[in-house]
């Protein structure tokens, strides 16, 4: 199967959930030389963010949880804090995980089920969506899920949209020396890495996102904040995460 998983739309996830041929990370749309072994770091990263998590008996939503080692850590420390954890995402997906542990199996396409709204509208103590809203960007709708996400959140409630890869800061860490040193590190080549012009360019996540974002949940009384990753996640310098607070 071709390495290319740019683009990756909700259906193309649930048929990939189904293939037997391709590791846990490719499921979810990452070759295993980009994420396997780091999702100790990445799950420890999510923990200092996502304070609710280390009480006990919190509702926990995971929306777009995937199949990958990331949920099953998720799974296990939920268990161990005898937190209420909503896994949703397609039925494909959540087959891959029907036996890591207890969790309630929320198949579907986050926001379209209305009566998930309805019934857990200001009840989350913490929400999580890693490496999910790219895809709904290029593929769905962003601002409405972007919404329900805010409605979601109970008061002191928080909401981590992590792993959100953003053009204008690639484009900042190429043109500097750290970033052309990092480009022939990974690449093993001495060519210079691609520096994309400043500009809006359809489909990819920039400044102007996020700090939409940002405007967005202020403007119906949630706290928006741009978090950096920890320093030695896999993308940690050319991605970022938002934090949601409901005060």
């Amino acid at each position: 199967m071709s390495q290319d998983l740019t683009g990756l739309t909700y259906d193309d996830f649930r048929r990939r959930a189904r293939n037997q041929a391709i590791s846990e990370n490719e499921k979810i749309g990452f070759p295993d030389s980009y994420r396997a072994g780091s999702e100790g770091a990445i799950f420890a990263d999510i923990l200092g963010k996502l304070c609710a998590l280390d009480g006990t008996r919190r509702t926990i939503i995971d929306i777009g949880c995937g199949c990958g080692p990331l949920a099953k850590l998720l799974i296990a420390h939920c268990a161990a804090r005898e937190h209420r954890l909503i896994l949703v995402d397609s039925a494909e997906m959540l087959e891959n995980l029907a036996h890591e542990g207890a969790f309630e199996a929320r198949p579907q396409r986050f926001p379209h089920d209305t009566a998930f709204l309805e019934e857990f509208s200001g009840a989350a103590d913490a929400v999580l969506l890693y490496s999910v809203i790219q895809h709904e960007f290029t593929s769905g709708d962003l601002w409405g899920l972007f919404d329900a996400v805010c409605a979601l959140l109970a008061g002191n409630g928080r909401a981590l949209l992590g792993d959100i890869p953003n053009r204008s800061m690639r484009t900042r860490l190429f043109q500097s020396e750290n970033g052309r040193a990092f480009h022939r590190s990974f690449t093993g080549s001495d060519d210079a890495p691609p520096i994309p012009p400043y500009g809006l360019i359809p489909k990819e996540i920039d400044d102007s996102v996020i700090m939409a974002l940002l405007s967005r949940a202020r403007a119906q009384g949630i706290h928006g904040f741009v978090l950096p990753q920890a320093e030695g996640l896999p993308f940690y310098n050319r991605r970022e995460d938002i934090l949601l607070f409901h005060p």
